[in-house]
């Protein structure tokens, strides 16, 4: 690993009595609130703010809570946001690629079908 001793001052993190991280000087953390479930919901920085939070089975992004619905397998089927609209929908072959996303703009071919035209995958038709 290469950890960069950024501050060097005797106190460079702080927890809360849940053991959650308050502070971390090294990488530009000054404060870190928790929710009652100790998920992270506020990080400040000194210089810059946090675009998305990561956690178990979803994220936050600007304030705003998004959770990932799965399938069997494990793959992000549904991204929805907390009152459960969906923000992004992906399909996936049984063999587990996700589909290709089609093209509106005139003369622009689909992803998927050029894609069958190169792995030989039978007739190779133009879309019309």
């Amino acid at each position: 690993m290469n950890f960069r001793d950024v501050k060097g001052s005797s106190i460079e993190y702080t927890y809360d009595v849940n053991g959650n991280l308050n502070k971390d000087l090294n990488k530009g953390i000054t404060q870190i609130r928790y929710n009652l479930l100790n998920s992270p919901i506020l990080l400040n920085y000194e210089k810059s703010s946090l675009k998305r939070i990561l956690v178990d089975g979803g994220y936050y992004e600007e304030d705003k809570y998004y959770f990932y619905l799965r399938d069997h397998m494990g793959n992000n089927r549904v991204v929805a946001d907390a009152s459960g609209s969906a923000i992004q929908v992906t399909h996936y072959y049984p063999f587990g690629m996700s589909f290709a996303e089609e093209f509106e703009e005139e003369g622009v071919k689909p992803a998927l079908q050029i894609q069958r035209k190169r792995a030989g995958w039978g007739e190779f038709s133009e879309l019309v």
